[in-house]
């Protein structure tokens, strides 16, 4: 579930402690995330006579850190990424976000760039290019027209681990094209 807390700093520079989390479930979009906050800060008592206007993140869980600093939450981010988690098996787009740096814009993006999802996350590395190569040559029919007898003699641990070494990535399980 994510969640954020903030403080409000009016009351804090005061030395009162007045915070609250917000789920970030009960919110669809940054905007009623902002609403929710600045409701909030109306009703928090004030050290000054002033309304309480500022505030600072306390505390975060659910949250990628990317979207997160210790005055400033990227809302409008976090809900686009929140939707996109939202199509994809979990853990996806965080994997898709570590290895490129970013979040893709759009569910297609992301599908462009995405391989296949492997259960090889250990030191396993003879069997994660065999089995890169083995979808590789079922994707593309590579060895469709060649002989069975032939074809045994595919070298699909070199063909994985070059491919791999060339053309993929991978974060948690989940491997993406680099292009």
């Amino acid at each position: 579930m994510p969640a954020i807390c903030l403080n409000e700093l009016s009351n804090y520079n005061n030395g009162t402690l007045v915070y609250k989390w917000f789920d970030l479930e009960d919110f669809t979009t940054a905007e009623e995330y902002s609403a929710a906050v600045y409701d909030w800060l109306k009703t928090c008592p004030t050290v000054s006579g002033y309304p309480c206007e500022e505030w600072n993140i306390a505390d975060y869980e659910g949250i990628p850190s990317e979207f997160v600093g210790d005055y400033c939450f990227d809302a409008e981010s976090f809900y686009t990424f929140k939707e996109l988690a939202d199509q994809l098996k979990e853990g996806a787009l965080e994997a898709y976000m570590e290895c490129f740096g970013s979040m893709p814009e759009t569910i297609d993006q992301f599908n462009e760039r995405f391989f296949m999802e492997t259960e090889h996350k250990s030191d396993d590395w003879h069997g994660f290019y065999i089995e890169i190569a083995k979808q590789l040559v079922d994707d593309s029919g590579l060895l469709a027209d060649v002989p069975e007898a032939v074809a045994m003699y595919f070298d699909y641990l070199e063909y994985g681990r070059d491919a791999y070494i060339n053309d993929l990535t991978m974060s948690n399980g989940f491997v993406f094209w680099n292009h």
